[in-house]
C-alpha cells in the first residue's frame, strides 16, 4: 500500500511539474494537486491537478485570443509507465483579477460623487458616445465625466422597459476603451433566449474597477422602481443574486463568452434587477462597439 501511494505521489508531483505552464495565461491564478469539482460539489476519490482561474473564457473568447481550451487531463510517464492525471479548471469568478481596462464599468461622477457605472461604448450613426443609465444621468445637457473623460448627456430616455442616455464625450475615446478583462472586449450581445437561470455573469465595480460575479435567476420580471416622477412597473428585466450595491447604476452585466446581457436598473428585495441589452439596444437603434 505504501509503495502504491509513494507512485501516486510521484505521478501527481509530476503532474503538477507539467502543468506550471499554464501559469503564463493572465487568467490563471494557481495550478496544484486537489480535490475535483462537479457543480460546486466536491468530488470523492483520488485528486488530480487543479487549476485555478480568475474566469473561464467561453469558446469566443477563446477564439478572440488565439487559445486553446485547457486540457482535460495531463500523461506523464513515471518509472517507465505512462499515467493520465485529471485535470479540473475551478473558477474564481472574479474574486481576485479581473479588473476591468477599458471605460466599460468605469466610474460615472458629477465632482465628486459617483453615480454610477459606463453601461457600454455604442455607436449612433456615425458617432462613437458612451451609454449610461437614464436616472444617473437624471436629465439631458448635464455634465459628467465617465472613465475620466468629460461629456455631456442627451436626452435620457425613460419608459416601462428602458432607462438609458447617451454620452457625447469632449474628445474622441482612446483606443481599448472597450476591453474589460485581459485585452478582450465584449463581442456583441446575448440574445434573451440564450441566457438561461443558473448561468454565471459578471459586472464591475465602477468604484474599484473589480469584477464581481453573480447567478442569473429570473428572466421577463416586472418591478416597481422609484423615479421623481412617481412608481414605473419596469417590465421584461433580468434578475440576478443581489450583490450589487449603491453607485453601480447602468452597471453592464456580460456572460464568460463577453457577450452583454443587460444593464443595472437597482435592487430590492435582495435581488439585483437588470434591463435587457438585446431589448434596449434594439429600441434605441444603438450598435454596441466591440
Amino acid at each position: 500500500m505504501a509503495a502504491g501511494r509513494g507512485k501516486r505521489e510521484r505521478v501527481l508531483k509530476a503532474a503538477v511539474a507539467k502543468a506550471r505552464r499554464f501559469l503564463k495565461r493572465p487568467e490563471v491564478i494557481a495550478v496544484g494537486i486537489g480535490q475535483r469539482q462537479t457543480s460546486g460539489r466536491w468530488l470523492a476519490g483520488r485528486p488530480g491537478i487543479v487549476v485555478k482561474v480568475d474566469w473561464k473564457l467561453g469558446q469566443a473568447g477563446l477564439r478572440r485570443r488565439k487559445r486553446h481550451p485547457l486540457p482535460t487531463s495531463i500523461t506523464v510517464v513515471v518509472d517507465g509507465a505512462s499515467h493520465r492525471v485529471l485535470v479540473d479548471v475551478q473558477e474564481t469568478r472574479g474574486e481576485l483579477v479581473g479588473r476591468l481596462q477599458g471605460l466599460v464599468g468605469g466610474c460615472v461622477t458629477a465632482g465628486a460623487t459617483v453615480r454610477g457605472s459606463v453601461s457600454a461604448i455604442v455607436s449612433v450613426g456615425a458617432e462613437t458616445c458612451v451609454l449610461v443609465s437614464g436616472h444617473v444621468a437624471g436629465s439631458g445637457g448635464v455634465r459628467l465625466n465617465t472613465g475620466g473623460l468629460d461629456g455631456t448627456t442627451r436626452d435620457p430616455i425613460f419608459s416601462s422597459r428602458l432607462d438609458h442616455c447617451v454620452l457625447d464625450t469632449d474628445s474622441a475615446l482612446p483606443h481599448g476603451a472597450v476591453m474589460l478583462v485581459d485585452a478582450l472586449p465584449l463581442l456583441g450581445i446575448a440574445p434573451i433566449w440564450s441566457v438561461g437561470t443558473d448561468t454565471v455573469a459578471y459586472f464591475h465595480r465602477a468604484s474599484t474597477g473589480a469584477r464581481v460575479a453573480t447567478v442569473i435567476r429570473h428572466f421577463d420580471m416586472t418591478a416597481p422602481f422609484a423615479y421623481p416622477w412617481g412608481t414605473v412597473q419596469m417590465k421584461g428585466l433580468i434578475v440576478t443574486d443581489g450583490v450589487t450595491v449603491d453607485g453601480d447604476s447602468g452597471a453592464l452585466l456580460y456572460d464568460n463568452g463577453f457577450r452583454a446581457i443587460g444593464t443595472l436598473i437597482g435592487q430590492f428585495g435582495g435581488e439585483s434587477y437588470f434591463i435587457p441589452c438585446e431589448t434596449a439596444f434594439n429600441s434605441l437603434g444603438l450598435l454596441l462597439s466591440a
